[in-house]
């Protein structure tokens, strides 16, 4: 396990624990993620491996940021995904989207399932695809809501054993 490893695994460790308990993904730990991640990087591998951060951060957050403005996932969601790219690559990032967007479909199934709201949920995707906004209206009247970044960083440990 190299550092980022260990970096990656902590963030997304405490993440977890703050999203469940507060809600919120802080600051706090996931800034100071990035800075790690990118001065370990420039010091064992120079300005290419900075690059590679700096890729992995973009992409991380751009992957996310449609759902933002959409009203899917919170900021902190966002900036947590780019600090798992810092750590890992563009493609680390990608993996951990993939997997916690798999596995925060299948819990928002469930929890629609057990509140009779899959139904209305199943129709609002449609009309989100049909109109603009469609994705807010489902998303407000379903009224099933639950911490989603715990989801992006389970999607961490995914993605870690896809290397």
């Amino acid at each position: 396990m190299t550092f980022l490893d260990f970096l990656v695994i902590t963030v997304a460790l405490v993440s977890i624990a703050t999203d469940l308990c507060q809600r919120r993904i802080y600051n706090l730990v996931v800034f100071p993620t990035v800075v790690l991640a990118l001065l370990f990087r420039g010091v064992t591998g120079g300005w290419t491996e900075v690059w590679g951060g700096l890729a992995g951060l973009t992409a991380g957050i751009g992957l996310l940021l449609l759902p933002y403005v959409a009203g899917g996932v919170g900021a902190g969601d966002v900036k947590f995904l780019g600090a798992v790219g810092a750590c890992g690559g563009p493609l680390f990032a990608l993996y951990t989207f993939l997997a916690g967007a798999v596995l925060g479909g299948l819990v928002s199934c469930y929890l629609l399932a057990r509140n009779g709201k899959l139904g209305l949920a199943l129709k609002g995707v449609c009309f989100g695809f049909l109109l603009p906004g469609g994705v807010r209206l489902w998303l407000g009247e379903s009224g099933v809501r639950f911490p989603y970044g715990v989801m992006f960083c389970l999607g961490v440990f995914v993605a870690l054993l896809l290397r």
